[in-house]
This record gives C-alpha cells, sequence and structure tokens, in this order.
C-alpha cells in the first residue's frame, strides 16, 4: 500500500469530550500543523458558532442552517454537525495565525494535485467508516427551505494518498487510516464536494 505523498499532521482523537465534535478536531489537527496552539475542546467551546435551537411552527419543525453554525452541540453525543463555511468563518475570525477558504466542486484527485503535493492538508467531508451517504432527519430553514441531513456526516484532514487509496487522519480514532479511491470520491461528493483549506497568513493563497 505505497503512498506516492503523505504530510505528517497531529492526529487527535474526538473521544471522549467531543463525540459529534470531527470538525472542531479536523481544523485543530491542521492548526497545529501550522504552529497554531489550540485544543480542539477549545476550539468547539470559544471558536466555533452553534446554535441548538429548533421549533415547531403549524406543524412544520424550524432548524439551523448547518452552512452558518454547528447544528446542536459538539460535546454532546446528540448532535448533528456543520458544513466548510462554518469552519471558515471560525479560523478567520479567531485564528492570529491562519486563514481559512473553502473550496467547492473540486474532485479529490484534483485537491491533492493541487494542495496535497504542495505539503497543504486539507478538512473534507465525507461519511463516517465511508459507510454510504444516508437521508437523516429533514427540517425548515430560515428561508423556507426544506433541509435534510445527510446521516454518518463526518469531517477529516487529507494528508495523503498512493496509487489506490486515500490517507486521512479520523477524529473517530485519532489515527491515520486510508480508504479506497473509488468509495472515498463517491461519499466526498454525497456531502457536496466541500473542503476547507487552512493557510498560514504569511503565505499565498493557492
Amino acid at each position: 500500500m505505497a503512498c506516492i505523498r503523505f504530510i505528517e499532521v497531529p492526529r487527535i482523537c474526538q473521544y471522549p469530550s467531543l463525540p459529534t465534535g470531527c470538525e472542531s478536531v479536523a481544523a485543530a489537527m491542521v492548526l497545529q500543523f501550522y504552529g497554531e496552539d489550540i485544543l480542539p475542546e477549545k476550539f468547539a467551546g470559544e471558536w466555533l458558532e452553534c446554535d441548538s435551537k429548533f421549533d415547531w411552527k403549524n406543524d412544520r419543525l424550524y432548524g439551523p442552517d448547518p452552512d452558518r453554525v454547528f447544528v446542536g452541540d459538539p460535546f454532546s453525543r446528540n448532535s448533528y454537525g456543520c458544513f466548510a463555511p462554518v469552519i471558515e468563518n471560525a479560523v478567520n475570525a479567531n485564528s492570529s495565525l491562519c486563514r481559512a477558504k473553502v473550496i467547492r466542486n473540486r474532485g479529490l484527485e484534483y485537491l491533492c494535485s493541487h494542495y496535497i503535493d504542495a505539503g497543504k492538508p486539507l478538512l473534507i467531508w465525507t461519511t463516517m467508516g465511508m459507510k454510504p451517504a444516508e437521508q437523516g432527519k429533514s427540517w425548515i430553514l430560515s428561508d423556507d427551505s426544506i433541509y435534510t441531513w445527510i446521516s454518518g456526516e463526518h469531517c477529516m484532514v487529507l494528508v495523503g494518498y498512493g496509487q489506490d487509496y486515500y490517507f486521512v487522519n479520523d477524529p473517530m480514532s485519532g489515527s491515520t487510516v486510508c480508504f479506497e479511491k473509488e468509495i472515498m470520491e463517491d461519499r466526498f461528493r454525497k456531502l457536496g464536494s466541500q473542503a476547507v483549506y487552512i493557510y498560514p497568513v504569511v503565505a499565498e493563497s493557492l
């Protein structure tokens, strides 16, 4: 299982303190890679914007937008999660060393050739254990659109690739694991082909 390119990024497990805080843990891994003195618990508790409020109005369930806030509490098992813009905003509003930007609609091969080959790890959204993406609970957003959560949503750090596998730092285990490219590419697409590039402020954005 030869690795063509690999970036040594700190490995952190989300358990027991952040059972639904994979996004905060993944962000902390990359921030620490660039020298930021940040623990995932501080990221989740002080940097991350969260909203746990759900309301029934006229027999319709209204809830937060995971593109705007973490839905729930990352310290609780009974929560959902958030997507790339929330992490981008948290880093840009709080980090003194780094900035972040969302990358959308780029495949993993592109991300590897443009970022991993340059020694730049990325946060990516997939599913836990690369299990099939399944529709979860639905609710109404503030603009009256219907949002359906993807059950098993998971955020990891893309750190390398080989001929047949991608390598990621997985907050679930606190270790580097690999997944077959075809499967991981499918799960990545099902979660909206979204990634976050965190970079030191002294470096130019790719």
